[in-house]
């Protein structure tokens, strides 16, 4: 008959493994990138300490029934904790290659905020977010609020260079 202290022994080496498989996952790749060892070592865990819970609870007057919860918690814990862990690995994985650039912004449009003799604040769209710039100008044009301009040059990152005439963008 399974005890308490073997319940616990259980719960304490897998809570043991799991955090040791889960802080050297890389070296633990070698199973294709799939989270065994830590999804094994989380049923432990939670096998061993629902065990021992339950044991504690009910004592010796049931032992199958605690055994059989302790096993359905581990594997459901595992279980979760395996799909948690592909899904964060997935983010993890992922392509992080896009750097916004803010020359992107030329050829766009910008809405005049205000303007007052060749510069003012012109508010353009930036990974789908309104933000504010202050602008110079070429032209020998005044403009008025709502205006809207096209963004010509970047100067830096807060600073543009406008114009009504749609700039020529390479590709």
């Amino acid at each position: 008959m399974i005890s308490m202290t073997v319940f616990a022994t259980i719960g304490v080496i897998g809570l043991i493994v799991l955090v040791i498989s889960s802080f050297l996952d890389d070296i633990f790749d070698f199973f294709g990138g799939e989270p065994v060892i830590p999804s094994i070592a989380a049923f432990a865990t939670f096998f061993g300490f629902v065990g021992a819970l339950g044991y504690s609870v009910a004592g010796d007057d049931n032992p199958g029934l605690y055994t059989v919860i302790a096993g359905v918690a581990g594997l459901l814990a595992g279980g979760v904790f395996y799909i948690i862990f592909r899904k964060f690995k997935a983010i993890a994985d992922a392509d992080d290659s896009f750097v916004p650039n803010l020359n992107d912004l030329v050829g766009k449009t910008a809405r005049v905020d205000w303007w007052t003799g060749d510069r003012g604040s012109v508010v353009a769209t930036w990974l789908g977010q309104p933000r504010s710039f202050k602008a110079d100008t070429l032209d020998d044009a005044t403009y008025k609020s709502g205006d809207v301009l096209f963004i010509s040059e970047v100067i830096d990152s807060s600073h543009l260079v406008v114009s009504k005439a749609r700039p020529v963008v390479e590709a």
